[in-house]
C-alpha cells in the first residue's frame, strides 16, 4: 500500500467551523493512504467479491451430495469427486473435504438425530455394549503375548502388524498356549483396552474413512502412489501394435487417446496429438521424448515390506530400501514402456515419414551438388596440370632442342679448332721444323671463342700465311704470332732454340711415318676427343677406328687403335704417382678379375660380332682412356719425387718376384730397389705403405 505524505496550512484565526475544529495554528504533516478496492466497491455501492471463490469454477458446487461410502478404499469417491479424479485440484479437495466432514462428523450426526426416539433405544444399546466389554474374559490369552500386545496397541500398532511382529511369531512358533484364533484375541484386547464395544457406529466408520481419504490426497506422495494405482481411475497401459497406419486420420485415431491417457503421468502439460504443422509435430514428439514421469509404484510393490514392524533402525532402513529397489525396477519399466510408445509412433508417423524423406532428399541434393562441384575442381585441376605437364614438355623439348644446337654448334666450333690447329701443325712439319714447342704452344692458344687467345679463324689465317712461304719466312711469322700470343696471355716469352739450318727434307718412308705418328704426344683434348669416341662408337660399329679418327681429325685410325691398346695395357690409375680415382680403380679391378675368372655375360652370346664381355670391357677402355691420359701426361711434368709408370711397374714386378723370398725386410727391399730404376729402398717401402694405405681408404 503506498503513502503521501502531505502537510497543511495552519487554519484561520476566525475559523471556528467543524471542519477546522482540532486543528492548531501550526501547520500539520498528515499520512494520506491510498484506499483499498474494498472502500471503493462501497463508495460506488458494489458487493465485495471472494477473489478464490470467484475465480474457482467449482463455487456453488456441493460435492457431499456425490460422496458415497460403500468403497472405503475409493478416497475419491468418499469425498465426492469421482467424476474428477486424478484431475481434482489441491482446492477442490480441500472444499470436498469441508462439505464431507459437515455431512459425517458424529457430533453433527447426534445433533441431528437429538428428539428422535431412537437417540434413547441406541444410549440403552451403548450401555449394554459397555457392560460387555467389562464383562469379557481375557484369561485365555497367554499372560507374556498379552504384554506385547498391550505395549504394541499403546505404540498405535494396528491389529496385521501386532499379528506379524517377530515375538509374537517366535511365541507361535514354540506353540506356547493362549496364541490360537490370535487375530480375534488381538480385536478384543484392543476392545477392552479402548473401552469400546465390538462394532463401531457407521458414522464412526464414515468419518474415519473420510479422515483416511483426506491425509492421503492432501499429502503429494501419497496422493502419486494412490493415482499410480486407482482402480477408479481405468488406468490403460496397452500400446497399439506396430505396424504402419492405413493414414494420417487412421494414425492420429490410433494414438491420439494413447497419449492423452498417458499425459496424466507428466510432471510438465504435454501438448496433445492434433493433424497439425511439422513444427507442431516435431515439437510434440521433442516434448515427449523429455517427458518426466510423476509416476509412483510404492503400492504396486509385492511383499512389500512395512518399515512400521521394524524392530530397530536399521531394520528400517533396510526395508526402505529394499521397497525402493523394488519401486525403482517398476519405475524403469514405466519409462521404457513410454519410450517405446513414443518411438512407435515417431516411426509410424506419416508426417515424419515424410519430413525425413524430404530431408534425405535435400542432403542427397547437397551431396550431389557438392560432389559435382568436386568434379568440376578436379576436372578444371587436372586440366589445368595436363596443360602444364604440356607446356612443361614443350618447354623442355624446346630446351632440348636449343642445348642440342648449341651443342652441335660447340662441337662444330671444337671441331674447327682441332682442323685449324692441325693444319697450322702440318705446315711446320712439312717444313720440317725441329722445335715444335712454339708451334704447339700457339695450336693450345687456340679454342673456341671466349675461352682461348686465338680463334679457328685466326688460326686459319695464320696457316693462309704461311701457304707458298720459304722456311725461314714461316719461322719468322710464328714468332710473330707466339709473340702476340705472350703479349695477351701476359706471359713472357721463351727463349728459342738454336738449330743449324737443315737441308730439305728427304723423302719420309712409310716406316718412318709410322714412327713419326707413334712418337707424337697426345695431348688432353685429343684424349677427350677419343674417350667421347670410344662411347660414342662402342665395339662392334662398322668401321669404327675410322669413324674415331674422323671425330678426332688430328688422329689417323692406327695411332686411335695404338693408343687406346696402349691405355688398356697401362691402365693403373697410381702408375704416375697421381691421386687415385677409386671409381676408375673399381672399374680396372672388376676388369681384370672378369678376365681372370673367364667371366661371361648371360649366355655369352655375341653382339653384331663381339660378345658382350667385349662390349663392357670397351667401355670400361673408354672411360678409363681420358683419365689415364692425364696422368700420364701429368706424369711427363711431374716432380723426380714422384713415380713414373715405369718405375711403377718395376716396383710391381719386383715385388711378385720376392713375395715368397725368406728374407729379411730390410734386404727384400734392397733388392727390390735394385730391380726399380731411380728409386731406393726407402723410396720403395714409402710408395709400398701409400698404395696400402690407398685400397684401405677404398
Amino acid at each position: 500500500v503506498e503513502a503521501v505524505l502531505l502537510r497543511l496550512p495552519p487554519a484561520g484565526k476566525d475559523a471556528a467551523n467543524a471542519e477546522n475544529k482540532g486543528l492548531s495554528g501550526y501547520s500539520t504533516t498528515c499520512m494520506v493512504e491510498f484506499a483499498g478496492r474494498a472502500v471503493h466497491q462501497i463508495h460506488h455501492g458494489e458487493a465485495v467479491k471472494d477473489d478464490q471463490e470467484s475465480a474457482s469454477p467449482s463455487k456453488g458446487v456441493d460435492y457431499s451430495a456425490d460422496a458415497n461410502m460403500d468403497d472405503k478404499e475409493d478416497y475419491y469417491q468418499i469425498l465426492g469427486l469421482q467424476k474428477l479424479r486424478f484431475r481434482a485440484t489441491p482446492d477442490q479437495i480441500k472444499k470436498a473435504y469441508r462439505q464431507c466432514v459437515l455431512k459425517y462428523h458424529p457430533d453433527k450426526i447426534a445433533q441431528q438425530q437429538e428428539g428422535s426416539p431412537k437417540k434413547s433405544v441406541e444410549s440403552d444399546a451403548e450401555n449394554e455394549d459397555k457392560e460387555k466389554v467389562e464383562a469379557e474374559d481375557l484369561s485365555d490369552i497367554n499372560k507374556k503375548a498379552k504384554e506385547i500386545i498391550e505395549r504394541l496397541i499403546g505404540q498405535g500398532k494396528s491389529d496385521v502388524q501386532i499379528c506379524k511382529n517377530y515375538q509374537i511369531q517366535e511365541m507361535i512358533e514354540e506353540k506356547r498356549d493362549g496364541l490360537d484364533n490370535l487375530e480375534e484375541k488381538v480385536a478384543r484386547l484392543r476392545r477392552v483396552l479402548e473401552g469400546r464395544s465390538g462394532a463401531e457406529t457407521e458414522a464412526d466408520q464414515a468419518f474415519k474413512a473420510l479422515s483416511h481419504a483426506m491425509s492421503v490426497l492432501s499429502d503429494v506422495q501419497k496422493r502419486r502412489a494412490y493415482d499410480s494405482k486407482d482402480a477408479g481411475a481405468d488406468i490403460d497401459d496397452s500400446l497399439p501394435s506396430d505396424k504402419p497406419p492405413k493414414d494420417l486420420s487412421d494414425f492420429v485415431g490410433i494414438w491420439g487417446p494413447v497419449f492423452e491417457r498417458n499425459a496424466r503421468w507428466s510432471i510438465k502439460p504435454l501438448p496433445p496429438m492434433t493433424e497439425g504443422s511439422i513444427d507442431e509435430v516435431l515439437d510434440f514428439y521433442d516434448a515427449w521424448f523429455n517427458m518426466e514421469s510423476w509416476r509412483d509404484f510404492t503400492l504396486d510393490i509385492e511383499d512389500a515390506h512395512d518399515p512400521e514392524e521394524a524392530q530397530c533402525r536399521e531394520e528400517k532402513r533396510w526395508m526402505e530400501r529394499e521397497n525402493k529397489k523394488q519401486a525403482e525396477k517398476l519405475k524403469k519399466n514405466e519409462n521404457n514402456r513410454i519410450n517405446r510408445m513414443v518411438e512407435t509412433a515417431h516411426k509410424h508417423d506419416p508426417r515424419i515419414i515424410a519430413y525425413k524423406e524430404e530431408l534425405k532428399n535435400k542432403k542427397k541434393a547437397a551431396k550431389n551438388a557438392k560432389y559435382a562441384g568436386k568434379q568440376e575442381a578436379e576436372e578444371a585441376a587436372r586440366k589445368k596440370a595436363e596443360e602444364e605437364a604440356a607446356a612443361k614438355k614443350k618447354q623442355e623439348e624446346e630446351d632440348a632442342e636449343r642445348r642440342k644446337g648449341e651443342k652441335a654448334l660447340k662441337e662444330a666450333a671444337k671441331r674447327g679448332v682441332r682442323m685449324a690447329r692441325k693444319a697450322f701443325r702440318e705446315v711446320f712439319e712439312g717444313h720440317g721444323v725441329q722445335d715444335m714447342s712454339r708451334v704447339l704452344e700457339i695450336c693450345e692458344g687456340c679454342a673456341v671463342a671466349g675461352e682461348g687467345v686465338f680463334t679457328a679463324d685466326d688460326l686459319n689465317g695464320f696457316a693462309a700465311r704461311l701457304e707458298g712461304l720459304s722456311l725461314d719466312d714461316a719461322v719468322a711469322v710464328s714468332d710473330e704470332v707466339y709473340a702476340t700470343l705472350c703479349e695477351r696471355k701476359g706471359s713472357e716469352m721463351k727463349p728459342k732454340k738454336e738449330a743449324p739450318a737443315a737441308p730439305a727434307p728427304p723423302p719420309v718412308a712409310a716406316s718412318d711415318t709410322v714412327k713419326k705418328e707413334k712418337d707424337r704426344k697426345w695431348s688432353r683434348d685429343e684424349v677427350d676427343q677419343l674417350h667421347k669416341a670410344l662411347i660414342k662408337y662402342p665395339a662392334g660399329t662398322g668401321s669404327r677406328w675410322d669413324k674415331i679418327a674422323e671425330f678426332i681429325v688430328s688422329r689417323s685410325p692406327q695411332e686411335c687403335q695404338r693408343k687406346c691398346a696402349e691405355l688398356k695395357n697401362n691402365f693403373a690409375a697410381d702408375a704416375a704417382g697421381m691421386t687415385v680415382d677409386p671409381k676408375l680403380e673399381f672399374e680396372r679391378t672388376k676388369a681384370e678379375a672378369a678376365k681372370g675368372h673367364g667371366a661371361r655375360s648371360g649366355t655369352g652370346k655375341k653382339v653384331s660380332g663381339t660378345s658382350v664381355n667385349t662390349v663392357r670391357e670397351e667401355g670400361r677402355d673408354a672411360a678409363a682412356a681420358l683419365e689415364a691420359t692425364k696422368l700420364e701426361t701429368d706424369a711427363a711434368t711431374a716432380d723426380p719425387k714422384e713415380w713414373s709408370l715405369e718405375q711403377q711397374s718395376a716396383l710391381e714386378a719386383a715385388m711378385a718376384e720376392f713375395k715368397g723370398a725368406d728374407l729379411d725386410p730390410k734386404e727384400r727391399f734392397k733388392k727390390i730397389a735394385e730391380r726399380v730404376p731411380g728409386k731406393t729402398d726407402k723410396e720403395c717401402i714409402k710408395r709400398v705403405k701409400e698404395i696400402k694405405a690407398l685400397l684401405q681408404q677404398k
